[in-house]
């Protein structure tokens, strides 16, 4: 399967190519994974391996691979998959200062900001192609994502106001 780097850039990537990217997005990944998880390496790599004919990644591999990289890429996938589902990463605001809350709205505007005017460029000529909504759906989400650092400093403000 060929997935076109400008679509991968802009939107949600296959399961198959979000697991290759992450394993190769940082050298060494495959073989500390295989290791760490008691992987026969060249097993594994052909597992992740897209250009492999057949290349299927097991449930364990996935997990594997998720603990490791960290990969967004990868819970991007599988709720696309799912359908109507995203996630949402909570940041870590345990050292965050008050002046952050205005820092973090302001993060808001520009992800609204960026929301609308993607929006506003995809509706141009009054359709939206699937690169348009890939980066409708990528705007949307970092949208959110911005209001849950809010949330999240306000929960950790809370904490320490008790």
């Amino acid at each position: 399967m060929n997935y076109a780097s400008n679509q991968a850039a802009a939107g949600v990537m296959p399961l198959d190519v979000a697991l290759y990217r992450a394993c190769k997005a940082s050298h060494g990944n495959i073989a500390a994974i295989a290791a760490n998880n008691g992987f026969n390496l060249s097993t594994f790599t052909k597992q992740v391996d897209i250009n492999f004919a057949n290349a299927q990644v097991s449930p364990e591999g996935v997990e594997a691979i998720l603990r490791h990289t960290k990969a967004a890429c990868i819970l991007d996938s599988i709720a696309a998959a799912h359908g109507g589902v995203a996630w949402f990463e909570i940041p870590d605001v345990t050292h965050t200062a008050s002046a952050d809350f205005l820092l973090n709205i302001a993060k808001i505007a520009n992800e609204f900001s960026d929301l609308c005017n993607t929006v506003s460029n995809a509706m141009q000529d009054n359709h939206i192609d699937e690169l348009e909504r890939l980066k409708i759906k990528k705007d949307g989400y970092r949208l959110i994502s911005a209001v849950l650092a809010v949330m999240a400093l306000a929960d950790a403000k809370a904490v320490q106001d008790e």
